[in-house]
């Protein structure tokens, strides 16, 4: 079965529209019709499709999903919580609000770097339970995807900006993304500012504070403070 099929039945046992369907999942409607043609989906898309088929008893779609993320994010796996704990953090979750889910991770991160023991999600890497340092380091990436996981982020209108325009000129996605990027200066400004907002408090916020960023411009200005308070002192 291709994962283009395998969106559309997984869509169709859930019974929605490919726009009610979009935000079930999380993900632009372009993405889903996108999917369903022919566009590979992104790993975040695979894991979303995986869950959804699990809570729907799709066992042969979620296998179908969670294969396919396997094999694009390489041996990492994740132990999932039973269906129970699921569905206790999933009725917490829709009755505080969208921020509180961020809120939690984030409060969870600075206890762990208070030396609080963390002790899921197990993440297994070639079979070996892996440190501290190693499941925090996921955390932190969760929490960024998390902040940036909007269907009107820049991130998400670039990749669908991409793969319209290689669907229509014939071009690789790739060469269809460099294109995007070139022709639209401000969306792209707009893609970095977003991934260093959703940086702030992790171990990711200074490499994302590339250059047009708030943060780097901050940075740069406490660099030249510094350098001239050094040059006032000789």
């Amino acid at each position: 079965m291709t994962l283009s099929i395998a969106v559309r039945e997984l869509r169709e046992a859930s019974g929605l529209s490919q726009q009610a369907f979009s935000q079930r999942v999380g993900l632009s409607l372009r993405s889903i019709a996108n999917y369903e043609k022919d566009r590979a989906p992104t790993a975040k898309s695979l894991f979303q499709f995986a869950k959804l088929a699990s809570q729907l008893k799709q066992t042969d779609l979620a296998s179908v999903f969670s294969r396919a993320y396997q094999t694009e994010v390489g041996d990492a796996a994740i132990d999932t919580a039973d269906e129970l704990q699921r569905s206790i953090l999933i009725a917490i979750h829709q009755n505080n609000g969208p921020d509180w889910l961020e809120h939690q991770l984030a409060d969870l991160i600075r206890k762990s770097r208070g030396g609080a023991v963390l002790a899921y999600p197990l993440i297994l890497d070639a079979g070996h339970v892996p440190d501290q340092k190693m499941i925090l380091a996921y955390l932190e990436r969760l929490l960024v995807e998390l902040r940036l996981q909007s269907a009107s982020s820049a991130g998400t209108l670039l990749e669908d900006m991409a793969a319209e325009r290689a669907e229509q000129s014939g071009e690789t996605k790739e060469l269809a993304y460099l294109e995007i990027l070139k022709n639209n200066p401000e969306l792209y400004a707009r893609y970095n500012q977003e991934r260093a907002d959703a940086a702030r408090g992790t171990r990711l916020e200074s490499s994302l504070a590339v250059h047009g960023t708030r943060q780097h411009a901050e940075r740069q200005q406490k660099k030249a403070k510094r350098n001239l308070s050094k040059r006032s002192k000789k």
